[in-house]
């Protein structure tokens, strides 16, 4: 479903340079806790870190695994007969488009902040993919 990105640098600068919203930017350096997702606040919080932030490079690779690993379950769960899919694309998908796709919903959907970030993430895939 997703292409791998060979340039970790790209995906890195892309990442970065994503701006930090006031819906979802702290004035704070990320720590370790941050990194447990409890909620689509903080894998916001996590996939926009600022790039002067000392776990930026950490986050953006986080981010970008934990996006995959979600699209690669809903590829994998989508095969069985009885499941339909969430989200539908038409062309396989970058870990970065998906994870921008979600920061952008997130940006437009802050009421969502407390919901589970596996629910935000497919909520902003079938927003931009849904199935027909």
């Amino acid at each position: 479903m997703f292409k791998s990105i060979s340039v970790a640098i790209v995906t890195i600068f892309v990442l970065t340079i994503f701006p930090n919203p006031s819906a979802f930017a702290s004035e704070d350096l990320l720590d370790q806790a941050d990194f447990e997702l409890s909620n689509a606040a903080a894998l916001a919080e996590v996939c926009n870190a600022p790039p002067d932030d000392p776990l930026a490079t950490k986050a953006v690779y986080f981010c970008l695994g934990f996006v995959t690993g979600l699209a690669h379950y809903h590829a994998a769960i989508s095969q069985a007969a009885d499941i339909d899919p969430i989200t539908c694309p038409q062309k396989d998908l970058s870990r970065v488009e998906l994870a921008l796709t979600f920061l952008r919903w997130y940006e437009r959907n802050p009421q969502f902040a407390d919901i589970a970030p596996e629910d935000a993430v497919m909520r902003a895939a079938a927003e931009k993919w849904p199935c027909k």
